[in-house]
């Protein structure tokens, strides 16, 4: 498979001198040591002016691409800019930038200032695609098509941070922060023990002056940053950081499938000589096998419930399927069990005739008859889940009547505190934190009560899932260190492309001066999502405006449009409080409030907050989980991944909950917005074949471009693809075309590349090319070597020969994939 070539590193910008700079030093003539030059100015005066709007700019998110923005300076600069970076004082170039920030410049955009004509870059992510699955053994490729940095400083001293969304990083305190890749992977029933047998970096590239960033300890919303720490003498060290390339963890079990989350370190740090080595394209091969007599721990039925977790939290979702062969589902089994207090059993009543009635069979269990300890609770499910596999378990009572699980604090972690949790309750099968049944609770001390949040949940699951409010987000958040944390995670949420397209997300944000009744006016206008990040305490969104605001605020005046709440802070579902939560408090206002409410037993961890919000967002409007429960055990599967099992991202998935019906289906309004149509597509490669009559072709590549589907990370849903032939010269969508079925085969920037052979029985000349079809096209899409939005008069030639052709160059190993392709009309819309 041929990749696309990347560019070669230069030097990056290096870490600056604490001494002064502002007098004009001597022309070095070279454009590292100009741009050195300018980096050590920029930190120095940010250090000393920290809040200037500038340092955003110079210092910040628009540091760019690792490998990319200084070569495109490099290319572009004269020796008349290198001049002027060597010999202008610190003050006049300080000041040149902020001209060109404010607009105000009227002289054009200089080269060494790349964020004057446009924002730089921000990192794709990484790639993970597989090779090829087959009996114990899968070949996976990592792909990094680009890395970005921003730069901090602290203490007089300069680094860089590496940023690639989705990745972890290494964590040991005060040693250099490097993102680390890991993805789960599926496995067939049985298997027990996996590794790596092969390890291969394709392409690597090499960034010299790199001073990366130490780890720092990680904290709780409402605690006080820690102090930053550097192990200096680590920074000393002259050896590969880490030093290891792969880890493989032991082998899990997420209900119908065996999985393992492999780790891949495809950055490699020296911190003495500060040289970071980056492979940008590896391969691996993962080994498999069942090693141990040991009793079936996954099952066959309640799949669909959680196909599309599976499908975007394994990178083999399809294989792994067919691996396990046909699964049986008996229809009429039990899918969704509720644990109800004994005085609140009649109160559910509503509920369960609508579970019943929507193909959920349920079983009500009145808790006499469980026992009021957590673990005869969890036996019971645990029950229920051997017998039939249930998909849900509904819990319906006070927490002092029907307790949580309460995890112990980790005695070799003094921050840890003992976390109660419901999600304990649906960890049936392996040693690990991937929920087998999705668990919700109805927090009631009365039949009032919890006849109360019955009522909105009926109506909320029988009212009209495309009405115009439900399509509405709004998203608060705190105003701490605004415009970074907590909005800044609200802004990757707001401005990403999602497959529905166009959302109408509503900015309410402490930081821009948002007020209450805008808070308000937002909440009583009728919303489906309702997301925080910030503060919390257990009553309320803690001083998010210099204000608290809770479930109970006497204008809230919403009715029946009652929005699910993702609320990303502390305390949120404290339960145990001796007055309402702000959970309670929302589901429990009798003027709308909201019809389920997700949020932490205790004070949880900020960094792996942000990823779990993203991940929810991602669930419901980019991976089509409709289900609440499924949704954030997704997302939980997915922190999980990022960060493993342990320590911040391991409580955080304990400590949060559900107060609301778990199969509660939320995803289903954006589902209503999906549109898969084909926007542009081509022939790619190549532009001739030549084939034996009754043989194979060599394969033929096209590519296509949907809006929303093809730029996420592997095959585009929805998306058909045929690759065919007819007489020369003839229209491909008019009749004696003859087709055949492509596949998926590669990324390549927006666009998915499809691939595919002919076989031809009549030896002659023909023309070839390629045709797509989006889930929601009435039409096929009909493409050319040009593309498809001027005809299609660019048809290739197929020659069919009596015998064999002779045979031509050897393709190697790029013959897998076409040359680069131009990405859908000017490079695929963003």
């Amino acid at each position: 498979m041929r990749l696309r070539p990347y560019l070669a590193a230069l030097p990056l910008l290096a870490a600056c001198s604490s001494s002064s700079n502002d007098s004009p030093a001597p022309a070095p003539f070279n454009c590292a040591d100009a741009l050195d030059r300018l980096d050590s100015c920029s930190a120095e005066f940010c250090e000393a002016n920290p809040d200037d709007a500038i340092c955003e700019i110079l210092l910040g998110a628009q540091s760019g691409s690792l490998f990319g923005s200084q070569n495109r300076s490099c290319d572009t600069m004269s020796q008349e800019d290198l001049t002027h970076l060597a010999t202008a004082s610190c003050g006049d170039m300080i000041n040149e930038a902020k001209l060109h920030a404010s607009g105000k410049s009227d002289v054009p955009c200089p080269a060494y200032f790349p964020w004057c004509n446009e924002l730089a870059p921000k990192g794709a992510g990484y790639r993970v695609n597989l090779l090829s699955f087959e009996s114990g053994k899968a070949d996976i490729e990592v792909l990094l098509p680009d890395i970005t940095r921003t730069m901090e400083v602290h203490n007089g001293k300069t680094y860089q941070k590496l940023n690639l969304p989705g990745a972890g990083s290494t964590r040991e305190l005060g040693r250099p922060a490097v993102p680390v890749v890991s993805f789960l992977l599926g496995l067939p029933p049985g298997t027990d023990t996996a590794w790596i047998e092969g390890y291969n970096p394709i392409e690597t590239q090499r960034a010299d002056k790199i001073t990366l960033i130490p780890a720092q300890a990680t904290s709780v919303e409402d605690a006080p940053k820690p102090d930053f720490v550097v192990d200096t003498a680590f920074y000393g060290t002259d050896a590969a950081y880490p030093n290891t390339a792969y880890s493989v963890d032991p082998v899990s079990t997420w209900r119908n499938y065996r999985v393992v989350r492999v780790t891949v370190n495809p950055f490699q740090y020296n911190p003495s000589r500060k040289q970071l080595d980056v492979s940008t394209r590896v391969q691996l091969s993962v080994r498999f096998a069942d090693n141990k007599s040991e009793p079936k721990d996954t099952v066959d039925e309640g799949e669909s419930s959680m196909a599309q977790a599976y499908g975007s939290g394994m990178v083999n979702y399809p294989e792994a399927a067919a691996a396990t062969g046909p699964k049986k589902d008996e229809p009429d089994r039990v899918r969704y069990l509720v644990i109800a207090a004994d005085a609140l059993v009649d109160s559910i009543k509503p509920l369960v005739d609508l579970k019943n009635t929507q193909g959920l069979k349920t079983e009500v269990v009145k808790l006499s008859e469980v026992g009021a300890e957590p673990d005869k609770i969890k036996a019971r499910i645990d029950a229920a889940y051997k017998a039939s596999a249930i998909e849900y378990a509904l819990l319906v009572g006070d927490v002092a009547d029907l307790p949580m699980y309460v995890y112990p604090a980790d005695p070799n972690n003094w921050n840890s505190s003992p976390l109660p949790s419901d999600y304990w309750y649906g960890l049936l099968a392996g040693d690990d934190l991937l929920a087998e049944v999705s668990i919700g609770r109805i927090s009631a001390k009365t039949p009032e009560e919890a006849a109360l949040h019955v009522s909105k949940t009926v109506a909320y699951e029988t009212g009209d899932v495309g009405a115009d409010w439900r399509k509405k987000i709004a998203l608060v958040v705190h105003e701490q260190d605004y415009p970074r944390k907590y909005t800044e995670c609200a802004e990757s949420v707001r401005t990403k492309r999602y497959k529905p397209g166009l959302i109408d997300f509503q900015k309410i944000y402490g930081g821009e001066h948002a007020t209450t009744e805008q808070l308000l006016e937002s909440i009583n206008g009728g919303l489906g999502i309702l997301a925080y990040r910030g503060h919390g305490s257990e009553t309320a969104w803690y001083e998010w405006n210099g204000k608290d605001f809770g479930g109970a605020d006497p204008g809230i005046k919403n009715g029946a449009m009652t929005p699910v709440v993702f609320s990303m802070a502390c305390l949120n579902m404290k339960l145990s409080n001796d007055t309402p939560s702000n959970a309670e408090q929302w589901v429990l206002n009798p003027n709308g409030g909201a019809v389920a409410f997700f949020g932490a037993t205790e004070p949880s961890w900020t960094i792996p907050n942000h990823d779990f919000m993203k991940y929810l967002f991602n669930g419901v409007l980019d991976e089509g989980i409709t289900a609440i429960g499924p949704l954030t055990n997704r997302a939980r599967a997915a922190l999980l991944a990022q960060y493993g099992g342990k320590d911040d991202a391991a409580e955080n998935a304990k400590m949060y909950l559900w107060l609301g019906d778990p199969s509660l289906e939320v995803g289903k309004t954006w589902q209503l917005k999906f549109e898969t149509r084909v926007g542009w597509c081509n022939l790619q490669w190549p532009e001739k074949l030549e084939v034996a009559k009754g043989a194979d072709s060599a394969p033929g590549y096209g590519q296509v471009w949907v809006n929303g589907v093809t730029s996420a990370i592997g095959q585009g849903a929805g998306v058909e693809a045929a690759l065919g032939y007819g007489p020369p010269g003839s229209d491909p969508s008019k009749e004696g075309w003859t087709w055949v079925s492509a596949t998926y085969n590669v990324d390549s920037g927006n666009n998915d590349e499809y691939m595919a052979k002919l076989n031809v029985g009549t030896a002659g000349t023909y023309a070839y090319t390629f045709r797509f079809k989006g889930a929601t096209d009435d039409a096929w899409m009909y493409c050319d070597l040009d593309g498809s939005q001027n005809g299609v008069d660019k048809l290739g030639v197929l020659t069919v020969t009596e015998t064999a052709p002779p045979p031509g160059p050897d393709a190697g190993p790029d013959a897998e994939e076409g040359p680069d392709a131009a990405e859908g009309p000017d490079a695929s819309p963003e």
